[in-house]
């Protein structure tokens, strides 16, 4: 991500905080603040690109949000039997070291965000620019207040940047009242931010209309769902779907294989990749790469095809979600593994407990050679594909299955199985067609890093992953039913994070989330 990426280093005396002990103070190492800082459209470009950079962190799109916080669901589970605690098996405490890492690196994001839109409005600059930068800025907070919000529930809520480290003592503010932030935060930079077509094919990375809405979707209807639960949500879930399907700026790649080998060669297609978290090179030179594709890809040993450690497996259960003639399954979990002479070896037929997901895979790099331990590969945060899920599962919630809330649906099935399509007579109402939606998203989106939060916000992840504990215990061989360790130790309390204890001893003023 060149163009986003390349001034971070000039920038980060104005911009980077540390945590919420620290991250109160924002006295500059080198003589820059923000006040001599902020002068120039290069300046605003440098302050974005600080801003971009957080969600390329580890502590975030980098690795967090996608493993450590987003595993563990009935689509897939750590495979290796010498991990017994942490957040992807539900087995840790409000000392574990990751919950404090990622609630420092967000709120570092948003008080760079806070920075920005204090002091870019009053640099004399082309104002469309200045526009549509702040309104990007305004969807990355959102962004980031929304991701907050999922994880932990009720947290701080700063809407202007730190200036002392006098006033670190903040309480949580109830969920509700950060969803309003970020419905706040989205609907300024849906007015802002250019649609996808405006945008030349260099300006990878970039927040574009369609993404802000397919995000307004998003929100809305996970608020619909738990624990908010304020159902009449879906109407607005709905409407802002429909208003990326009806805008003509997106569509479905024809080739679903094609839309994540794009995502591992910087080849930017806004149509159905409407945003993603970008990642470049190969760390042995220079680039911005992380961990997407070398831990949760297929079992690879060969450096030449892209070593991948692969720490997932996909489950039976999704495997057995799909219909032979849908094409997206063999895709998404790996018939395959590479052996250290670069050779493949398929699993047998029978086999569905030893298989990896194969959606990201490091043979299709561009960057040679590959790095052991970091890839380029892109985050995909939103599709076209799920908006058109969204828009299907919204109409059902409010009108039931309607042949909008069918076609929506057969749109995205069309690429994958053809003919294999649904009908109204094939739903006999309202919670037959959602378990339909339930499915179609594990087939569509699994190993995206969303399917943890759809399953809180069905109110089901306790019992499905129970109910995936007994299963693996049942069919599974012996030697693999420590996969069960997710199910087994899911509690009510694992659906939000403990607030971290490190932040907890530098502001008692937090609390603590129920049960921990």
């Amino acid at each position: 991500m060149k163009t986003i990426t390349k001034y971070i280093g000039m920038v980060a005396s104005v911009l980077v905080l540390q945590s919420c002990s620290d991250f109160l103070d924002l006295e500059p190492e080198s003589g820059i603040s923000p006040g001599n800082f902020f002068k120039s459209e290069q300046d605003a470009n440098m302050a974005l690109t600080g801003v971009y950079d957080i969600l390329s962190y580890e502590q975030t799109y980098g690795a967090y949000f996608w493993y450590q916080f987003g595993l563990g669901t009935d689509v897939s589970v750590v495979n290796r039997s010498s991990v017994s605690s942490g957040v992807h098996v539900n087995n840790y405490d409000a000392g574990q070291a990751e919950l404090g890492q990622s609630w420092e690196a967000i709120y570092d994001g948003i008080n760079r965000a806070n920075l920005f839109l204090e002091n870019v409005p009053d640099i004399d600059m082309d104002e469309e620019e200045k526009n549509r930068m702040l309104g990007e800025v305004h969807f990355i907070r959102g962004l980031l207040y929304f991701n907050l919000v999922r994880l932990w529930g009720d947290v701080p809520l700063k809407t202007a940047s730190t200036k002392s480290i006098a006033n670190n003592q903040e309480e949580r503010v109830a969920a509700r009242q950060i969803y309003d932030q970020v419905l706040s935060d989205l609907e300024k930079a849906e007015q802002m931010v250019y649609p996808a077509s405006k945008f030349a094919a260099a300006e990878n990375g970039r927040v574009c209309q369609g993404a802000v809405q397919g995000m307004l979707a998003r929100v809305n209807l996970t608020m619909a769902g738990y624990p908010i639960q304020d159902q009449g949500r879906y109407a607005q879930a709905l409407a802002w779907a429909e208003k990326v399907r009806n805008s003509g700026e997106h569509d479905l790649n024809p080739d679903y294989t094609q839309v994540f080998k794009n995502l591992t060669q910087d080849v930017f297609e806004m149509n159905e990749s409407m945003f993603e978290v970008v990642f470049y090179g190969n760390r042995n030179a220079d680039g911005e790469a992380w961990r997407f594709g070398g831990i949760n890809g297929l079992d690879s040993r060969n450096d030449a095809a892209g070593f991948s450690y692969a720490f997932f497996n996909a489950t039976k259960k999704l495997y057995e979600l799909y219909e032979d003639t849908d094409s997206r399954r063999d895709w998404n979990i790996a018939t395959y593994k590479i052996l250290s002479n670069g050779n493949r070896e398929y699993y047998a037929d029978t086999d569905l407990f030893n298989r990896k997901p194969g959606k990201f895979r490091r043979e299709t790099e561009a960057v040679d050679p590959k790095n052991k331990n970091f890839t380029p590969t892109n985050f995909p945060v939103m599709r076209y594909a799920d908006v058109l899920l969204m828009l299907s599962e919204a109409e059902n919630e409010i009108n039931g299955p309607t042949q909008k809330a069918v076609d929506a649906l057969n749109e995205v099935r069309q690429r994958a199985t053809g003919a294999s399509l649904y009908d109204l007579t094939d739903f006999t109402g309202k919670d037959d067609f959602r378990n339909v939606i339930m499915d179609e998203r594990a087939r569509e989106l699994c190993h995206e890093g969303e399917r943890k939060m759809d399953l809180i916000r069905w109110g089901g992840y306790v019992s499905t992953l129970k109910n995936l504990a007994t299963s693996i215990k049942a069919e599974y061989p012996g030697n693999l039913q420590y996969m069960a360790i997710v199910g087994d130790n899911v509690e009510n309390k694992h659906q939000l994070l403990a607030i971290p204890s490190v932040e907890l001893e530098l502001n008692p003023a937090l609390g603590q989330n129920p049960d921990w």
